[in-house]
């Protein structure tokens, strides 16, 4: 089954990719937002920013200016974690599958053929970009706890990247704390590191316990009251969806909460909530966080003459005997906390 120069040209198929949404992006678009950062390099350098909070001394007039160091930084070399999938194409399932529409770009074809198979690796490639973005989120969802651990496919090798994690302030939350002080003290914890929080989001069981509290129902029924009095919100007796599947729960202590209750599975795993369950996290997510994703380079025969520098990249190739084609989906991501006191996790108990 010859594959059309279309469909065989790895230009096309990366763009097409590339306009794939994935399924779960809620942190990733929430806390690492923009494109991102390309290199040519698998290995990726970044600092962790420190200082800045310092007081300007003053000077006699006509004196001389004071020399200053700029910002301290921790310097690092990471080698991004490499995400490589590939589906293998069957002729004959291509030829019997229909052609519902899909992505345009790759259903453009004139012959009813053509047209099936075009929809049908339009769906594989949704499969691969899917699969790839599920991975990228709970990338991102794991930078949260300061700590990011994965293992390749065979299970021989592991990887740790560690983020510099906050001390000295109380990370627990039992059910009968007050939240509004418990707020209170985040919102102070983080400012003295030159931060603010801007949103909040919460596990399944985390959000129960909140959500469930006194201060939390008179203060937000309060506020529904008075804006429900002045005629600029309607009743829902549903609550609100966010973006990719965050329910958002509403406003307290000036700031958005949200649910997030999405799972995914790890490879040869069990399926596991992407925010653990009893965990609360406070974010700035002000550009003044500089937080982003580092994409590695891709090394490919197929881009040597042009870049190694791509955020994702896809090819497909044949092989005769058996008569087979495969796609291949690749990409390098590396979710960078360049000022990780930008959050800060609070863990919540019953007891």
């Amino acid at each position: 089954m010859p594959l059309s120069s279309t469909l065989s040209n790895w230009r096309t198929l990366t763009r097409t990719v590339d306009k794939i949404k994935p399924d779960a992006s809620f942190i990733r678009n929430l806390v690492f937002p923009g494109q991102g950062q390309t290199f040519s390099t698998p290995e990726v350098r970044f600092d962790v920013i420190e200082g800045g909070r310092e007081v300007s001394p003053f000077v006699r007039r006509g004196g001389e200016a004071v020399r200053i160091r700029g910002y301290g930084h921790k310097r690092r070399v990471i080698e991004t974690p490499n995400i490589k999938l590939k589906m293998e194409i069957d002729p004959e399932a291509y030829a019997q599958s229909a052609a519902p529409g899909t992505i345009q770009e790759l259903l453009s074809g004139d012959s009813s053929m053509e047209a099936s198979v075009r929809a049908q690796v339009a769906r594989d490639l949704t499969r691969l970009k899917r699969m790839g973005g599920n991975t990228v989120e709970w990338m991102c969802c794991r930078a949260l706890d300061g700590t990011l651990s994965y293992a390749g496919s065979e299970g021989t090798d592991s990887w740790e990247i560690v983020y510099s994690t906050r001390s000295g302030y109380d990370t627990t939350w039992v059910k009968t704390a007050s939240i509004i002080e418990k707020t209170r003290a985040v919102k102070h914890a983080m400012n003295k590191e030159g931060f603010n929080p801007t949103v909040v989001v919460m596990g399944e069981a985390a959000a129960a316990r909140v959500i469930g509290h006194d201060e939390w129902k008179t203060t937000y029924n309060q506020a529904l009251a008075s804006r429900l009095a002045a005629n600029e919100v309607s009743v829902s007796l549903t609550s609100p969806i966010g973006a990719n599947g965050a329910v958002a729960e509403g406003m307290f202590g000036q700031l958005p909460w949200y649910t997030y209750t999405y799972e995914v599975t790890p490879w040869g795993g069990s399926s596991e909530a992407l925010i653990p369950t009893n965990n609360i996290y406070f974010i700035d997510t002000s550009p003044s966080s500089e937080n982003e994703i580092y994409y590695g380079g891709i090394y490919d025969v197929k881009t040597m003459n042009k870049t190694f520098a791509l955020r994702e990249f896809s090819k497909s190739w044949e092989q005769d005997d058996p008569s087979l084609a495969f796609m291949l989906y690749q990409t390098r991501p590396l979710p960078v906390l360049r000022k990780p006191y930008s959050i800060l996790k609070v863990v919540t108990s019953d007891t």
